[in-house]
């Protein structure tokens, strides 16, 4: 019984643990994937670049008329976010957010 509690306990330590190191490093690694965003980059660019760097793509009904989106990153549960400004469906600009 006590081996099992131990168990439980070391895995929730590495749970919070791992956690609380994304949330502490997420700013440096989102702010530095958000300059890799590129203007010029279409909707669906955008969509691949999300996927392969951990962040939420952005909706699927976005359209090419929206003026802007979020990207949040997966690893730290949405803490951390891009701000993307769009024009005629291609990226403007794309800027660091903290989601408080």
């Amino acid at each position: 019984m006590k081996r099992g509690l131990k168990i439980v306990a070391l895995c929730l330590g590495l749970y919070v643990g791992y956690f609380y190191y994304s949330l502490v490093t997420g700013e440096a690694r989102v702010a530095a994937l958000c300059q890799d965003i590129k203007a010029g980059m279409t909707l669906e660019e955008l969509r691949r670049f999300a996927e392969d760097n951990g962040f939420n793509s952005p909706s699927r009904n976005l359209t090419d008329t929206a003026p802007s989106t979020y990207l949040s990153e997966r690893r730290s549960m949405g803490r951390h976010l891009c701000e993307i400004q769009l024009e005629k469906g291609k990226v403007k600009a794309a800027r660091y957010q903290p989601n408080p």
